[in-house]
C-alpha cells in the first residue's frame, strides 16, 4: 500500500472505513473459493487485502 493510499485512508471517516472492510471481506472470500478451485493466478492479492484490512482496523482502533 502506497503513502498516498494511508493518507486518503486516515482521512476518510468511520463510515468509510467499515464499507471498505465489508468490501475487502466480500473479496477475500471470493479468492479463497478461487484459491482452492485452483483458479487464482495471483496468490499475493490475498496478502496484500489482509494487510489493509489491518490497516483498517488500526485506523478504527485510533478513532
Amino acid at each position: 500500500m502506497k503513502k498516498d493510499q494511508k493518507q486518503q485512508m486516515r482521512s476518510q471517516d468511520k463510515e468509510g472505513l467499515i464499507k471498505r472492510l465489508s468490501e475487502i471481506a466480500k473479496q477475500l472470500v471470493d479468492l479463497k473459493m478461487d484459491f482452492v478451485m485452483g483458479k487464482l493466478k495471483n496468490v499475493h492479492s490475498m496478502k496484500q487485502l489482509k494487510k489493509e484490512r489491518a490497516y483498517i482496523n488500526t485506523i478504527l482502533a485510533e478513532k
